[in-house]
Order: structure tokens, then C-alpha cells, then sequence
């Protein structure tokens, strides 16, 4: 069974989060819910071969955060804090009624490390253990990042696909170019105002290296072997936390591994879950 539920996060102004809940024919409630929160600017429709996989056997919810899919897309300042993007998580989950350690959070990219604030924050309810891609314990911020910040909202889309197109000239291989060309494309199609507060509020004050002792649970991660933005190297050690976590490194890939890897990355998160619910 499959359904839409709209969830207010926000409200003066208004905040609709958009959210999909798909409940398997037999539900083993000894099996945790699938919480899948999208890579940047990707939307419930992109990821169908996941959920399926997913569902299979557990109930799974995924959520397009602000800023993301058919979900409000706000402009106002504060819109994109820290603060905001974490209650907001926090509201999601306990509209499904989920409790502590009943659920487990699959991420990727930016939304690893939405989910890595909240658990560090220590906010509830508590999952039981953390699926990410690509998780930051801060991120790197390259030059044309911060270029791109300080022009004035109507130069900004003209700057962005003129550093776009230096960018992919200069790309060390055809999968980061693949990437950079879908990442110039998801901006294209997103609202840019809305974009450059969540750059600003959100990514530029992400940094969780003072916290990592509060996460005290099992995490499985995959990194590609190479990402502009994201340290792989503290990917990895997140994994050295916990004594259950896993590491899985896809070779010869930047930062989207997510895209042609979705059955091989769902089933290991599978074998995952099934290890630690021993």
C-alpha cells in the first residue's frame, strides 16, 4: 500500500513537506521502518528502484525535505538553519508515530548530514542505526562555492553555468562529469533563491567534528573514491565509532554513486540491518 501524506512543519508561513509511505502486504514489526531521505534537490520519484527494494520488506517512509521535490521551497531568511531543517526531521518523524530505535535513517549527501545533526543533537525519537552516503563531518567549501555566494541574486544563474562549464572542462574523469552535469541541471530547475539561503544557512554552518563522541550508534556508509566536497577520508572513521558499522568504498566514482548503484547499496544496507537486529 502506497500513500501521500502532506506534513506541516511550518506554520506562519506555511511549510508542506511532501512524504510517501509504503507499507508492505505482511508487516514484520520486528523489522525497523526505512526512512529515506533524498540526495540534493532529488525527489520521491527519483529513487522508485530503492523504495521498491525497500519495501520488499519493510515499511518505508520517504520525505523530500524543504527546498526539495514538490515540498515548499521557502525564501525567508532563517528558512534553511540548522535549527529549522532538524525540528523539521524531528516533526516528520514523530507524525509516522515512530518511538526510539524503531526506525533506521538512509541519507545521501546533504541529508547525511541533516541526519548526522540531529543524532549528534541527541533529538528524539531515536533511530536505531544510520544508512549514509557520502556522510560530511564538515565540508569542504571549493573557491567557486564561495564566489557564487556574493553575487547578487540576478547575475547569480549567468556566474553558476559559466563556472559550471569551467568546471566540467576541467573534470578528472567522465564520471565527475556526468555528476557535475546533473548537479548544473538540478540548479537550473530549482529555485534559485531558495538554493542559496540553504548554501548559506545550512551547508556553510555544517560541522559536527566537536560531536562525534554522541554518536553511539552502528552506521553503514558508502563513499565513491573520489568527492569534491565531501572528505572521504572522514566518512570512513565515522564507520570506526561503533563496533558494528560497516564502510563500502565504490572505486573510480565521484559523488553520485547513488544514481546506478541503487540495488547493490539497498541490498548491503538489507544485510546491514539484519546483522545488528541479531
Amino acid at each position: 500500500m502506497e500513500k501521500i501524506h502532506w506534513v506541516i512543519t511550518n506554520s506562519n508561513p506555511e511549510v508542506r513537506i511532501r512524504c510517501l509511505e509504503v507499507i508492505p502486504p505482511r508487516v514484520d514489526e520486528a523489522k525497523p521502518t526505512i526512512v529515506i531521505l533524498p540526495g540534493w534537490l532529488s525527489k520521491i520519484e527519483s529513487r522508485r528502484v530503492l523504495i521498491q527494494e525497500f519495501a520488499e520488506f519493510f515499511r518505508v517512509i520517504m520525505m523530500e525535505p524543504r527546498g526539495f521535490g514538490e515540498s515548499t521551497k521557502p525564501t525567508y531568511k532563517g528558512a534553511y538553519t540548522i535549527e529549522a531543517l532538524t525540528q523539521e526531521l524531528r516533526t516528520v518523524l514523530e507524525y509516522f508515530d515512530l518511538h526510539d530505535d524503531e526506525f533506521v535513517i538512509f541519507a545521501s549527501s546533504v541529508t547525511s548530514a541533516l541526519s548526522l545533526l540531529y543524532v549528534t543533537r541527541q533529538m528524539k525519537p531515536k533511530p536505531m542505526a544510520l544508512a549514509l552516503i557520502s556522510p560530511p563531518q564538515s565540508y569542504n567549501e571549493p573557491i567557486w562555492m564561495k564566489i557564487l555566494s556574493v553575487f547578487p541574486l540576478p547575475f547569480l544563474i549567468g556566474i553558476r553555468d559559466l563556472i559550471f562549464k569551467i568546471l566540467i572542462w576541467r573534470a578528472k574523469s567522465p564520471d565527475e562529469k556526468k555528476n557535475l552535469k546533473q548537479g548544473q541541471q538540478k540548479l537550473r530547475d530549482a529555485n534559485p533563491k531558495s538554493q542559496l539561503r540553504f548554501y548559506k544557512e545550512f551547508l556553510r554552518n555544517y560541522d559536527i567534528r566537536d560531536d562525534l563522541n554522541k554518536i553511539d550508534m552502528p552506521m553503514i556508509a558508502f563513499t565513491p573514491s573520489y568527492d569534491r566536497l565531501t572528505p572521504i577520508e572522514e566518512s570512513e572513521s565515522l564507520t570506526k565509532l561503533h563496533p558494528m558499522s560497516e564502510y563500502h568504498k565504490f572505486e573510480k566514482k565521484s559523488h553520485r554513486i547513488i544514481d546506478e548503484n541503487e540495488e547493490k547499496i539497498a541490498q548491503l544496507t538489507k544485510d546491514f540491518i539484519e546483522k545488528i537486529l541479531i
